[in-house]
């Protein structure tokens, strides 16, 4: 229980959480009063396009093609109808995805979320002609690139005639939260109200009345229980790494206790029993020896093999909660701290373990 609130007490509040925060930014989706508003004000000033009619889909899973292959989870898939059409034809899909947690190579993450997208654009018999046009927005606490640019978008080009327009229909940006090159106001104002979710912060008659929203929303009591559970999900799921990491460790030891113990084992008891009997092996003496030498060899071997593996699941363990830590936005700083009280290891070491497995 102790451990369950240490937790709890290294999470934010609900009233502390910014947009970029992946339980709030989720919270807002959901809710009418300012799922369309805050995506209609992310992708205009994304894109500088105007549209009118969308389709929201929040939480939205894609599974992988067979269950042994990765699927999908998209935070925000946002249609865009043209109703000028007859048959209100979708013309863009938008994929919005907030990253708080300096997730590992972007690009291909990026890669694999828009092959799965695709899949699922294109009926059968359906011209490729038709195929909807694929935007995914990035939102980073972090700078993908290092440029301290707000916005870089990405698309691809002939390289060797970079002049010629390759209209795929596809196209990537990443927005940088504390970027300040690039981009234009109203873009670096949605970016700063993302970053720190204030009253402050919404300048604009736009980001004022998502304001609004965001704290009705905050102050309602529905969402308070589901961040309870949250972190109740968050907690068990601690505890089943940390049972997992026992059992591996179990296992472990019991089979190198096995195969090292019967090696030796069958080593001296050979050499053993050729000293002491001169002409024949009797079962008498092979009896003794073995297991005079079993005992000592198992105590040898169980001490060197427990340390190894103490070892290596403190160190899966290291691995787990650094990773835990990511995905729920915590500093590095915040980090060490549940390190040093949940693995009992010093603050240098859980340094070192953090710029280790820390990916950007």
């Amino acid at each position: 229980m102790d451990q369950n609130i240490r937790l709890m007490k290294h999470k934010k509040s609900v009233m502390e959480m910014d947009l970029i925060d992946d339980f709030l930014f989720g919270e807002s989706l959901m809710n009418p009063e300012t799922a369309d508003l805050m995506t209609k004000i992310i992708i205009e000033r994304a894109t500088g396009l105007k549209v009118k009619k969308l389709l929201i889909d929040c939480q939205k899973t894609i599974h992988g093609f067979d269950t042994e292959y990765h699927g999908i989870r998209l935070d925000l898939s946002a249609s865009e109808i043209d109703i000028r059409e007859e048959n209100a034809e979708i013309v863009r899909i938008y994929d919005i995805e907030p990253d708080n947690t300096q997730t590992g190579n972007l690009p291909k993450r990026n890669r694999y979320y828009q092959s799965l997208m695709d899949v699922k654009l294109l009926e059968t018999s359906v011209d490729y002609d038709r195929l909807p046009e694929l935007w995914s927005i990035w939102i980073l606490s972090h700078d993908p690139f290092g440029g301290n640019r707000m916005i870089y978008t990405v698309k691809n080009v002939v390289e060797e005639m970079p002049q010629i327009a390759y209209n795929d229909g596809v196209r990537k940006i990443f927005l940088y939260t504390d970027g300040e090159l690039g981009g234009n106001a109203e873009l670096q104002n949605l970016l700063r109200y993302i970053r720190h979710t204030s009253r402050h912060n919404a300048v604009d008659p736009e980001l004022k009345k998502l304001h609004n929203g965001i704290v009705r929303l905050k102050n309602s009591r529905k969402i308070g229980v589901r961040y309870m559970m949250e972190l109740q999900r968050e907690i068990e799921k601690w505890k089943r790494l940390i049972d997992e990491a026992k059992k591996e460790a179990e296992e472990q030891v019991s089979d190198r206790i096995t195969e090292e113990v019967t090696e030796r084992v069958t080593e001296e008891v050979t050499e053993r029993v050729t000293e002491e009997v001169t002409e024949r092996v009797t079962e008498e003496v092979t009896e003794r020896v073995t297991e005079e030498v079993t005992e000592r060899v198992t105590e040898e071997v169980t001490e060197r093999v427990t340390e190894e593996v103490t070892e290596r699941v403190t160190e899966y363990m290291v691995k787990s909660l650094i990773e835990t830590c990511m995905e729920l936005g915590a500093s590095k700083e915040e980090t060490t701290d549940r390190l040093t009280k949940k693995i009992n290891i010093s603050p240098e070491t859980a340094q070192i373990y953090i710029r280790q497995y820390w990916t950007l």
